[in-house]
């Protein structure tokens, strides 16, 4: 059965599980583990790794596959076998320079993010055309953050351009999540440079973001008899972040990632 290693570029939330996805180390692009579970759905049992922890943004990931299982919306599909991922290291910034590089490139290429301009793809009409990909690595432009108040918790979105057209998309990396949750935001739209001040970001620039985006599962929302996959941002990153982050992470002992 195949092993791949990847380079972690999202741990996201989806339907009470995660969903992981990465590059592979060998440049041959994009892979998206899965259980057998329903939209193969990630559990613990399934992602936490070998040092007792759940991968984090840019560990390199050792794990075992059983099958490429690719679906008409996500043909990154694999299925994993019931064996425990292993942590390998990091990157260096030459090895992560060149995967991510190509990937920055094709996004920035592209004339709508994922075949359209909205926020979500008909999953009838996905049927019939398959996708050729469902996550990418992009650099948005001019991005503005959405905090949304409902009944329970707070939802997050962001507005932002790519290749001159403006998209509005859901966040659903825990980490961003958590962290925006703790500032206690009031509902409304905030500037890249007010969202750095009022999280304390000190190792961010306004213009360093950088998004990974996934298709998700077919859902109809309430009212609606038809299935969309919507897209979401499932990791957000910035540059200025990553340097800092791969050192002080290489340098530290395994117990202490714990």
């Amino acid at each position: 059965m195949p092993v791949f290693e990847i380079i972690c570029l999202a741990n996201s939330d989806k339907r009470g599980g995660r969903c992981v996805a990465g590059l592979k180390t060998d440049g041959s692009g994009w892979l998206r583990p899965v259980s057998r579970q329903p939209g193969g759905i990630l559990q613990p049992e399934h992602y936490l790794l070998d040092i007792d922890c759940e991968p984090q943004l840019f560990d390199i990931l050792e794990l075992d596959c059983a099958a490429h299982r690719p679906e008409c919306h996500q043909p990154e599909n694999w299925l994993i076998q019931p064996k425990q991922w292993r942590f390998v290291g990091f990157p260096d910034l030459p090895q992560l320079n060149e995967i991510l590089k190509p990937e920055l490139e094709k996004s920035a290429a592209l004339s709508t993010l994922f075949g359209n301009l909205g926020d979500r793809v008909d999953y009838p009409s996905l049927q019939k055309n398959p996708t050729a990909y469902s996550l990418l690595y992009l650099k948005p432009e001019k991005v503005q953050w959405v905090v949304q108040d409902y009944i329970i918790h707070k939802k997050y979105r962001a507005i932002f351009f790519s290749n001159l057209v403006q998209y509005n998309f859901p966040i659903t990396d825990p980490i961003w999540k958590a962290q925006m949750d703790q500032a206690k935001l009031p509902e409304g739209q905030y500037s890249s440079a007010q969202i750095i001040d009022k999280l304390g970001l000190s190792d961010f620039t306004d213009d360093g973001f950088r998004f990974t985006m996934s298709l998700g599962e077919p859902f109809a929302p309430t009212g609606e008899g038809k299935q969309y996959c919507f897209k979401v941002i499932a990791a957000v990153m910035n540059t200025s972040q990553v340097i800092q982050r791969l050192t002080q992470r290489a340098g530290r002992s395994l117990p202490f990632m714990k």
